[in-house]
């Protein structure tokens, strides 16, 4: 158990420690660990999150409902809370995904432009469907996306070496 935990941990922490690698390979697993990590993270902190928030709210309803600088604290926690910390949390792990993705790429032997191309179609697709959203439903942009990651998550990378190093 105590392998499996380390070895839990070394593959999270694998993208930050390669920063700003974006020209080697990363396996599956590395991008699964890292995703579903993160997710865990993500769910947890939301939660505590919100019952702090909830906790404070409670408080400040039942003590101090009349006080402006109470009010203000609540709308605060309500408005920048939740949001505000996932935004934090979000622009710490942006990089280090972004290389794992482009790593992920390299390791299908794919320049970086299958990458570039696919972010630009799923771009259009929503900028479209900001323009004329009965011609392209968010559904039909969903699964695009999703198949796209898909793609990234469960195909096998190329077996041996390729232009992007050894095999991860």
């Amino acid at each position: 158990m105590n392998k499996f935990v380390s070895d839990i941990v070394n593959l999270y922490l694998s993208p930050f420690k390669k920063g700003n690698d974006f020209k080697k390979r990363a396996s599956r697993k590395e991008i699964f660990v890292f995703t579903l990590v993160n997710i865990i993270f993500f769910a947890l902190i939301n939660i505590l999150l919100y019952i702090l928030l909830s906790q404070l709210m409670g408080y400040i309803n039942h003590n101090h409902s009349d006080s402006l600088l109470f009010f203000l604290l609540e709308l605060f926690a309500v408005i920048i809370g939740l949001p505000g910390v996932n935004i934090i949390l979000l622009a710490l792990i942006f990089v280090p995904t972004l290389t794992l993705i482009f790593r992920r790429i390299h390791d299908f032997n794919c320049p970086d432009g299958v990458l570039y191309g696919g972010i630009v179609f799923i771009y259009v697709l929503i900028q479209l469907h900001c323009w004329l959203p009965y011609a392209i439903p968010t559904k039909f942009i969903y699964i695009i996306t999703g198949i796209f990651f898909a793609l990234i998550y469960f195909i096998p990378g190329t077996k041996g070496d390729n232009k992007y190093g050894p095999q991860p």
